[in-house]
Formats: C-alpha cells, structure tokens, sequence
C-alpha cells in the first residue's frame, strides 16, 4: 500500500518535486524549492556518450550555480598507454583547453575496459547560469575506440 502525504508537488512532467510525509518531514526534492529560506539539495546528471572519438570541448552549459559533486568513466574499448583526459569549468569568453581543471589526475583511458573510474575532485568552481563544464587535455584518444564510452558527472546546485 502506497504511504500517504500531506503535501506533493509535481513539476509539468509529472516527476514529484517534493513530497511530506504526515509529519511535515520531506522525503523527495528536486526543484528549486524552498524550505526555511534555503534551496532544497537538488543534483543533476550530465551523461555523456561518445561516438567514434573524444574531442575536447563543452558538454554542457548549466542553467543556475552549481558545482561539480562528482565525476566518472567508464569504456569499452582500450586506449593506447598514456590516453587521458580532464574535466574543467569555463566561464564565458574562456575556451575548453583554458577551463579549470576539477579533479586531481586526468581520467586514465587506458584503464581497465568496462571498469568504472571515479575522479577524485580538488576543486569546485562555482559555476553560474552560462558557465560550461568541459572535456579539456585530450590526450591520445584518436588510438582507442571512444565508441561505448560514458562520461558522467553529477552536477551540484548551490545556493
């Protein structure tokens, strides 16, 4: 049997946004919504697939302030030793290749095949609506198959 709400806010898709329980304590949100004067923790994923090869660039603009909570790769095919990348953040005006970097070490595209990496962040650049995150310091990815290759990074909205 479903449990029961005092309060559920639904967004024009249909997705709750927030749902109370019958003591006032919220179970889900994922809006820009506000309780007791602060946005609610809202994430976001930005997956990336890559088709035939990786060229840098951006893979997305964000839309609000928000930071880098986490970044992970995974592929199907192996790269030659030595084929990396590194995500970076670049506000207007900045290019891929001059973004800021957000993790410590590139992301190792000779790593084991369908084994996820996870990155491990140094630096969370606020990030404002227009700011783009990027795929920056390509190396060697034209000597693998980029095909089944999945960028994921979780996106952080902060107040």
């Amino acid at each position: 049997m479903p449990k029961q709400h005092d309060l559920q806010i639904v967004d024009n898709s249909g997705n709750d946004v927030c749902l109370l329980d019958n003591n006032g304590i919220n179970i889900v949100s994922e809006d820009n919504l506000k309780l007791g004067g602060k946005i609610v923790d809202y994430r976001r994923s930005v997956d990336i697939q890559f088709g035939a090869t990786i060229v840098a660039g951006p893979v997305c603009i964000v839309d609000d302030r928000y930071v880098i909570e986490s970044i992970r790769w995974v592929h199907a095919d192996a790269y030659d030793a030595g084929s990396s990348l590194v995500v970076g953040v670049a506000s207007p005006g900045v290019t891929a290749a001059n973004s800021t970097a957000q993790h410590s070490s590139a992301i190792n595209l000779a790593f084991t095949v369908n084994t996820p990496q996870t990155a491990t962040i140094t630096t969370q650049t606020t990030m404002n609506a227009g700011d783009r995150v990027c795929v920056k310091n390509v190396v060697n990815a034209a000597n693998g198959a980029a095909n089944g290759s999945v960028l994921s990074i979780v996106l952080k909205r902060v107040p």
